[in-house]
């Protein structure tokens, strides 16, 4: 499951010092984010939501197929396109790339003003 967390819009201080850090190499058995897309905050949503897509991904990385698992209307189609726009490093087996699925939480907060 790979989660995305939109950043705070505001600048101040945050809790703990460190930057984040590797604690563990990634597996190659498991298909790893190599390029995520933001998706935009709806302009007629008034409060956040948060929007799980189940994605099906190439021997080559790329996104093959992409379907809504916890819906929050109206953050499903920006979470859907934002997720069909997804680069992986694809999983592997016995060192050759294969298909692979992955879940993309997407947390929708509204923008600070």
């Amino acid at each position: 499951v790979a989660c995305y967390f939109r950043p705070p819009s505001y600048l101040g201080p945050t809790l703990g010092s460190d930057l984040p850090k590797d604690v563990a190499p990634e597996s190659d058995g498991v298909p790893f984010p190599a390029t995520t897309i933001e998706p935009p905050f709806p302009v007629m949503a008034f409060v956040g939501g948060v929007v799980l897509v189940e994605v099906q991904i190439d021997s080559s990385g790329a996104v093959a197929e992409s379907k809504v698992v916890r819906a929050a209307p109206p953050f499903d189609e920006p979470a859907m396109a934002a997720a069909r726009q997804w680069k992986f490093r694809p999983a592997r087996v016995r060192g050759r790339p294969v298909p692979a699925v992955a879940y993309i939480l997407f947390n929708f907060a509204p923008p600070r003003s």
